[in-house]
């Protein structure tokens, strides 16, 4: 179980590369080519490129997470929402970062 960034912002990145730091390892979750090419990728982050659904969120952090973290753009509700629904469905922490 590892912790899973939903990044869309700097913030997103810089907890990314915080935890690589501290050798944790995590999983970074994009949504897009240019929120992959904007991470540093390395040992410690599993960088993840693609939009998920309610239900694929759901069975990541079911099946992947220990806590959730919520960096994606301010104005992404929808995707907040979905995010906050799928860890109150795994039982999962939900952090969101602004």
């Amino acid at each position: 179980m590892r912790p899973i960034i939903f990044s869309g912002t700097t913030e997103g990145r810089i907890l990314s590369e915080y935890l690589s730091e501290k050798n944790i390892r995590h999983i970074v979750c994009v949504a897009t080519e240019y929120g992959r090419l904007v991470m540093h990728p390395d040992q410690f982050a599993d960088i993840r490129e693609g939009r998920l659904d309610s239900d694929e969120m759901t069975r990541l952090i079911t099946d992947e997470g220990s806590v959730v973290f919520d960096a994606t753009h301010p104005y992404a509700d929808v995707v907040s929402a979905n995010i906050r629904r799928a860890c109150e469905n795994s039982g999962k922490e939900y952090i969101r970062i602004y």
